[in-house]
């Protein structure tokens, strides 16, 4: 697989150089990929890394958000650090990070799509996290992960997030296009129970980006962010 042979693609997105590239291919390692422990009882999945990695990004966000929200009382502050690390976020990131091309799954994990799921995306953030913490000094990892999720915290900020993807889709394609955005879904696996929808989002004829997700709503709402993302409204 491409994540045995070459860790720059994600390193390049990070914005930094592992000292220990095994920690990083464990934080990339699924529990679908193995069955049970190495000999000598060691560790071939990265659910260690994400539980580490879980809190250390709890008290990076915790640390802007107290610095930044200077009139934010305990219960702002809590919803607004709940918003920023929930599944949906981390594993919208995790997809930007290119993840689930480095992901190393089982074969029936792999076959049904898990790559995108949400949950392993997710996880897998906390675990790169956690691997960072690990390899990097504190004050690299801290500024990493300030850089990642300035976007989100700004947006927090602004309000920005009161609306959803879609909605501010809307209104921008309105504006510039005079048109509605068209969805499409493009494409489906998994079994009935467990399927993944590849969503694409036309814009007037001139622009299409495509989102994934679990049902049709997330992957039309990550087809939308994207959107956004291309035509410069949101970073």
């Amino acid at each position: 697989m491409v994540w045995e042979h070459t860790l720059r693609g994600i390193e390049a997105r990070l914005g930094v150089r592992f000292k220990d590239k095994e920690i990083l291919k464990l934080a990339l390692t699924h529990s679908s990929s193995h069955n049970g422990r190495q000999r000598g009882g060691a560790l071939k999945d990265n659910e260690r890394l994400e539980y580490l990695g879980d809190a250390v990004l709890e008290l990076v966000i915790s640390h802007i958000l107290f610095v930044k929200m200077t009139d934010s009382q305990e219960g702002q502050l809590t919803q607004m650090r709940s918003n920023l690390v929930n599944r949906n976020a981390l594993a919208l990131l995790g997809r930007d990070l290119n993840i689930p091309r480095y992901m190393k799954l089982g074969k029936g994990e792999a076959s049904s799509g898990g790559a995108y799921k949400d949950s392993i995306n997710c996880n897998a953030v906390e675990a790169v996290l956690g691997a960072l913490y690990l390899d990097q000094p504190w004050d690299k990892v801290f500024r990493i992960i300030e850089r990642l999720f300035r976007p989100m915290i700004e947006s927090s900020r602004t309000g920005e997030d009161a609306k959803d993807p879609k909605s501010m889709l809307q209104e921008v394609s309105l504006s510039r296009f005079g048109a509605l955005p068209r969805y499409q879904v493009v494409g489906q696996r998994g079994r009935e129970h467990d399927r993944l929808f590849q969503v694409k989002v036309l814009l007037k004829n001139r622009m299409t980006t495509t989102g994934r997700g679990r049902s049709k709503k997330a992957a039309e709402q990550e087809a939308a962010t994207l959107a956004l993302r291309k035509l410069r409204v949101i970073q």
